[in-house]
């Protein structure tokens, strides 16, 4: 019996502790919304707390770490807190917390990135790849086509180039000077006869051996 009353005695007053608790979250909401919509001098003055900008080092700053105050005024008094003590307001450059990292030229309060643990950048780089096929599949099958028209009507252009590159040739045969036209026709003839006539060769003459004779006053030689 006595087992059931005790814990009948702590569930009642868990009860009353649940409900008090409530009660005071309660009353520091509706007074937190009327701050909110009061500036900060209102506030301190109801409050009854200095202004954070004039506090010097060894001040009280914790009074502005209550519940009931607004979340711009604690910022203000702890900005001032961290200037106000050497300490705090010069930080060692190397620290890896020195930095603010949630500025917004980085991000809005946190960074989110591509690398997952065990697989890198796997997932980015399958992203990159869909959107390559995406873009292959969306290309218009006419494209093809007008590559192979394209080239046929470049190679026919090219053959009538060819075909009025030989036509002006045998114009500008027709208009060649008399004298070369007439060097051009004897060249044909001659070329012409040597595979029609044969030339005769004319016969070999015999040279004769000369003899010569002297007279030296009637006696012969």
């Amino acid at each position: 019996m006595s087992d059931f009353w005790s814990r009948r005695k702590s569930a009642v007053k868990e009860e009353f502790e649940e409900e008090r608790r409530q009660a005071e979250i309660k009353r520091a909401s509706e007074l937190q919304d009327e701050l909110d919509v009061k500036t900060d001098e209102e506030v301190l003055k109801e409050l009854g707390l200095p202004d954070p900008d004039t506090l010097e080092p060894g001040d009280d700053f914790k009074v502005f770490m209550k519940e009931v105050v607004p979340e711009r005024l604690r910022r203000r008094a702890l900005k001032k807190l961290w200037l106000s003590n050497p300490l705090l307001a010069n930080v060692d450059g190397l620290v890896d917390y020195g930095e603010d990292f949630t500025d917004a030229a980085v991000g809005a309060g946190f960074v989110e990135t591509t690398y997952q643990v065990g697989k890198g950048m796997l997932k980015h780089i399958e992203e990159l790849a869909r959107k390559e096929q995406e873009k292959q599949n969306d290309k218009p099958p006419e494209v093809a086509d007008d590559e192979v028209l394209a080239e046929a009507s470049r190679e026919t252009d090219e053959a009538e180039n060819v075909e009025v590159s030989e036509d002006q040739s045998i114009d500008n045969g027709s208009e060649l000077p008399t004298e070369l036209n007439a060097q051009i026709s004897d060249q044909e003839i001659i070329e012409s006869s040597d595979a029609s006539v044969f030339i005769e060769e004319e016969p070999v003459i015999a040279v004769r051996r000369q003899r010569m004779k002297f007279d030296y006053g009637g006696a012969a030689a």
